[in-house]
């Protein structure tokens, strides 16, 4: 939900979108009441919720638009981990206790924290190609407003014909390209009498 409301440019937020965490909050609290110990028994199930959970995120990673790289790391990263805590929770299901599981069973947090680096790096990613997108959105809006700028300084805001300037500069840069090349120049000057009737 974060990432969706990280690309979203408008996303409106409305309190009642946060009751989603209610339930995770009051969950958290009630698994903070007991030892999270394999000796209390609640170990593996709550291997079993993160393992979930981070299976979950990594379809959601998968499924979301952005960043093909930052989204690849973040969704194989969550994928794994999600893997890792599955295994971790049959082991304690079945050992009891990560002292009597298996060699392999040992290296599993070592793994963990690795997998932790990996979504760092993805989440980096991510937040980088989506500001290097946001940058370049802004270099074009100031490209387009530096040629409005210049459009302005060459013409006439009334008539929207080209102002002395810009007759200057064409006049001068004629004038060289004649010389440079020996050719004739010819230059028509219309003059309109009481313009300011007009104008």
């Amino acid at each position: 939900r974060g990432v969706w409301r990280f690309r979203k440019d408008r996303a409106a937020s409305r309190p009642v979108e946060m009751l989603w965490a209610v339930p995770i909050l009051a969950l958290s609290f009630w698994l903070s009441a007991y030892p999270v110990t394999p000796e209390g028994g609640w170990a593996a199930p709550v291997s079993f919720v993160r393992g979930a959970a981070y299976l979950l995120t990594a379809a959601a990673f998968a499924y979301f638009p952005g960043s093909v790289g930052g989204r690849a790391i973040l969704s194989c990263s969550f994928l794994f981990w999600g893997i890792e805590r599955l295994v971790l929770a049959v082991g304690y299901l079945r050992y009891g206790t990560i002292d009597q599981m298996p060699a392999a069973f040992q290296y599993a947090h070592f793994f963990e924290m690795f997998l932790e680096m990996t979504v760092g790096v993805g989440i980096i990613i991510l937040l980088f190609e989506a500001s290097q997108a946001q940058l370049q959105q802004e270099m074009q809006r100031l490209v387009e407003s530096d040629s409005q700028v210049k459009e302005m300084g060459i013409r006439d805001r009334l008539t929207g014909l080209y102002n002395r300037h810009y007759f200057n500069d064409v006049i001068r840069r004629e004038l060289a390209r004649t010389r440079r090349h020996g050719g004739a120049l010819s230059v028509l000057l219309i003059d309109v009498d009481r313009f300011k009737e007009i104008n």
